[in-house]
Formats: structure tokens, sequence, C-alpha cells
């Protein structure tokens, strides 16, 4: 009985770290920098820069960069390859939301439910890290 005991929790504490590991994994996956596009909003298409990294204390980051204007996202959430974006827009006055996902250098997904949106990572030189 005690070997099937120990047996068991061995099963169950294996199991619980292969998917933190596997989580984690794929979420590192997600960082980095993209250029991405949404379309048919009310500014019409919407080319951008997203960047999404962790900052020195591994809070997750994300911000948007148009036309040289940094604005940053008020909520990242990360699950697996999936992203989720809470952002208040100065320019129009509302809060946007990003649902995107990663699928190896591509990113694609909506914003605020009703714009598509899509996009590919850019690939890092050494002297711009983000």
């Amino acid at each position: 009985m005690k070997q099937l005991i120990v047996l068991f929790i061995f099963v169950f504490l294996s199991e619980f770290a292969l998917a933190d590991l596997y989580q984690k994994s794929i979420d590192e996956n997600v960082f980095g920098k993209y250029k991405i596009t949404a379309l048919e909003s009310p500014r019409g298409d919407i080319k951008t820069t997203l960047k999404i990294w962790k900052d020195d204390n591994g809070e997750v980051k994300a911000e948007f960069v148009e036309n040289g204007e940094k604005m940053p996202a008020d909520k990242v959430e990360i699950t697996g390859n999936e992203i989720y974006i809470e952002r208040y827009s100065e320019q129009g006055m509302y809060n946007e939301e990003w649902k995107l996902k990663v699928e190896e250098d591509k990113i694609s997904g909506y914003a605020n439910a009703q714009f598509r949106v899509f996009g590919n990572r850019i690939k890092q030189n050494l002297q711009d890290p983000f």
C-alpha cells in the first residue's frame, strides 16, 4: 500500500513538472518584436510594431509603436502561445483588447474582437535587442 501511494505521488508530481516545463517553453516563444497590421479599423488599416518582453522583475510587458509613438499596454496575459493585451487608446479615447496567437514567426488574431490582425516576427540584430 505504501508503495502504491509513493508511486501515485511520484506520477502526480512528474506530470505537474512536465506540464509546467511545457507551458514555459511555449510562453518563451511569444516574446519578441512583431510587425503587425490591423485590418479595417475605424482609422483604416493600421500598421504598427508590437514588442513583448519580461522586465527585470519577470513581469510581462507589451508596447505598441506606431509612427514613432510608444504606447504601452495596461495588461498583458500569456497562456501557452496565446496573448491577451489591454490598452487604453488616447487617440480613440477607448479601451482596446487584443487577442493574438503566435505560431512560429507568425502572429494573428483580433483587435476588439472585430478587426483582423496579422503579422510576422522581426528578426533581432545584436545592436537592437528591442
